[in-house]
């Protein structure tokens, strides 16, 4: 039978990070500043996961 296979530490502690960011980012959407970082994130991810 096969293992279930778990996240590892670290990784489950960048998602756990990641999570608390984009939670950090909706609760604060409307701050001006907020808004630019959430833009460059989404630029960069959109440049990132761009197939060659």
């Amino acid at each position: 039978m096969q293992k279930e296979r778990r996240p590892n530490k670290k990784h489950q502690h960048e998602l756990n990070e990641n999570i608390q960011r984009v939670e950090y980012l909706i609760i604060n959407a409307n701050n001006p500043f907020n808004i630019a970082v959430y833009n460059e994130f989404s630029v960069r991810a959109k440049k990132r996961n761009k197939p060659e």
